[in-house]
């Protein structure tokens, strides 16, 4: 009985495959595309909360299905509070993450 490994291990040489064989080529070849486009796409991820839709990618933040107008860093600082699922974030860790070349008043 042919296994799949032998398979595997023999689609790239044509001229090896049998005609059963070769039946499972173009069938094979669509699987391994499919499992490329998936293993290489990213996941997105997109917050909801209440009536507000928040896309860290665009970085927009929407209400109802209208743009919320925010500046980069007030975006940046919501996906690390929304990040954080209600955890503290204490003052060094909000300032190291949106402000890295910032020095804070309490580092003087």
């Amino acid at each position: 009985m042919l296994m799949l490994k032998d398979l595997l291990r023999f689609i790239d040489c044509p001229s090896i495959l049998s005609a059963r064989e070769k039946s499972f080529e173009d069938p094979l070849e669509t699987v391994r595309k499919f499992v490329r486009t998936v293993m290489s796409s990213r996941l997105r991820h997109i917050y909801e909360f209440g009536p507000f839709r928040l896309d860290p990618e665009k970085p927009c933040l929407w209400r109802n299905g209208e743009p919320v107008p925010l500046t980069p860093k007030a975006v940046e600082t919501l996906i690390l509070l929304i990040q954080q699922n209600g955890k503290l974030v204490e003052r060094e860790d909000l300032m190291r993450a949106i402000w890295p070349d910032t020095l804070s008043k309490t580092a003087i």
